[in-house]
């Protein structure tokens, strides 16, 4: 069979197998632009900076969690939804 390299899933593959150099696809039919860090702020009026307080919980929720092995697939960020990147055809893929 021929398994097309251009789409989401294939990154979304890549990224759960090298998550250091491949980034999390985006979902299907997400243009958003990709923004700097102060642009997301100021597009939010928001800050990204959270108390020691909320740190602190976040630290606790982990360490409770940690050593937990995850066998079920809803553990994952993954998502079945494909978009070719390229737009390549799948009827031409599939008359070969």
């Amino acid at each position: 069979g021929s398994v097309p390299l251009h789409g989401r899933l294939f990154a979304q593959w890549m990224h759960h197998a090298f998550p250091n150099e491949c980034p999390q696809p985006r979902a299907p039919g997400v243009t958003e632009a990709p923004m700097t860090h102060r642009e997301w702020r100021d597009s939010r009026n928001t800050s990204s900076g959270v108390s020691k307080k909320v740190m602190q919980e976040l630290k606790d929720l982990a360490a409770q969690t940690e050593g937990l092995s995850c066998q079920d697939e809803d553990c994952m960020l993954w998502t079945h939804e494909e978009e070719l990147v390229s737009g390549i055809d799948l009827r031409l893929l599939d008359s070969r």
